[in-house]
């Protein structure tokens, strides 16, 4: 199949049937293909092909039942299978007496009409094979696939040449710098999974360590099936209970206040909480919180550092040393009074100590660049000034000595 173009119009009026040597009558413009150029004579079609080698196609058996097909002369390109051909040829032997262009696409279904263009643009320059001049089909630029999650590049800032140098603190680093490594601090405060003693009951929050005071450093712990019994610590130093660390998930329990009270829960690894029932009996096999589940803890008034675990029942826990050699001690909660066997440890994970955190907010809230000073202040500061209003924040004056700058900046120009 070959296809029959207008040259005044750039249309389509017929296509060639080879197999049965005839012209079907066709009419809608086309667009699309690379610059085919070429004449026309009696005998067909001329022109140059992608390797720049003259062909020739002939239609002369066809050519007086074109003309009876249509009013027009015809011009004949093979549109599906000449894409991209870039032709040349005399201006003085071309139809119109110039080179001709036409943009044909290889479909040409939904096509629009483009007009006939000369092939030589007005500087005199030809034209490249393998481009196209029209919008329809410019070729855009593909992007990189993305994904939900993805963290999305961080754009560089870069200074101009003629732009100010970067902000400088007190020990001449860029505040860039310093607080992007300030960024980093909190984010590894935050990420801080070391072990700390529990100093007061308030810091009793988060994962916990309940240490008893065996012989042997042991630990609270307890089993899939909701027993509670005593497991010694592999992980510390020198033997000192004060340095323990958790070996084993099943020597870890989750401690929380409950709201409206001063008793903790402690949840186990498997989900359930611990709880006491009436003889002192220790289990954790509830997936509920009731009076059962719920603990005081005491600061021990002689012994820093120590807790006593209280039930509702008024009694304490403890641990009860066996009386036969090597068996393991057993852990109860039927003590009446605060005794050696009732005083524990309780370890904790550093980031959810709330000293150790309000330290490190006092310690961020310190930190501020000299340009959110100069901002604050609404002028440039010289380095006294900057001294003077990071000390001030540090020790609590910050707002009365920027209004002391402030008043200090201004003046009356009808002075």
């Amino acid at each position: 199949m070959s296809l029959l173009i207008n040259p005044e119009t750039g249309c389509v009026t017929g296509i060639v049937d080879w197999a049965e040597a005839r012209i079907l009558p066709f009419g809608f413009s086309i667009w699309g293909l690379e610059n085919v150029l070429g004449y026309m004579d009696s005998k067909g079609w001329h022109y140059y092909d992608n390797r720049r080698e003259p062909q020739d196609l002939f239609w002369q058996p066809f050519l007086g039942e074109a003309r009876n097909a249509s009013d027009i002369d015809l011009q004949f390109i093979r549109a599906a299978r000449m894409a991209g051909l870039f032709c040349r040829c005399a201006g003085s032997r071309a139809p119109m007496g110039r080179p001709m262009s036409f943009d044909v696409a290889p479909s040409i279904h939904g096509a629009r009409r483009i007009p006939i263009r000369s092939a030589t643009p007005s500087d005199g320059r030809t034209r490249r094979p393998g481009r196209t001049s029209t919008d329809a089909t410019r070729v855009t630029m593909v992007k990189p696939l993305t994904f939900k999650g993805d963290k999305k590049p961080k754009k560089r800032k870069r200074d101009g040449g003629g732009g100010a140098a970067p902000d400088k603190l007190d020990d001449g680093e860029p505040a860039t710098r310093q607080l992007q490594r300030a960024a980093d601090e909190d984010g590894a405060a935050d990420d801080d999974d070391s072990w700390v003693s529990a100093d007061a009951a308030a810091d009793v929050v988060g994962p916990v360590m309940i240490v008893l005071p065996t012989d042997k450093p042991s630990a609270l712990a307890c089993d899939p099936s909701g027993k509670v019994f005593a497991m010694p610590i592999e992980n510390m130093v020198d033997g000192n209970p004060t340095s323990a660390e958790p070996h084993d998930v099943r020597q870890v329990w989750v401690a929380n206040r409950i709201s409206g009270t001063d008793n903790y829960r402690f949840k186990g690894h498997h989900g359930r909480y611990l709880a006491c029932d009436k003889i002192g009996l220790l289990s954790a096999t509830s997936e509920a919180v009731s009076p059962l589940e719920c603990f005081a803890v005491i600061a021990t008034a002689d012994t820093p550092g120590t807790f006593q675990l209280q039930t509702l029942r008024d009694t304490f826990l403890t641990v009860k040393t066996s009386s036969n050699a090597g068996a393991p001690a057993e852990v109860r909660g039927d003590a009446d009074a605060i005794a050696f066997g009732t005083t524990f440890r309780i370890r904790m994970q550093a980031r959810f100590k709330p000293k150790l955190r309000a330290s490190k907010e006092e310690k961020a809230h310190a930190k501020i660049s000299r340009r959110e000073l100069e901002e604050a202040a609404g002028r440039r500061l010289d380095e006294d000034e900057v001294r003077l209003l990071k000390r001030a924040r540090r020790e609590g004056d910050y707002h009365e000595k920027l209004l002391d700058i402030k008043i200090k900046g201004k003046h009356d120009k009808f002075a």
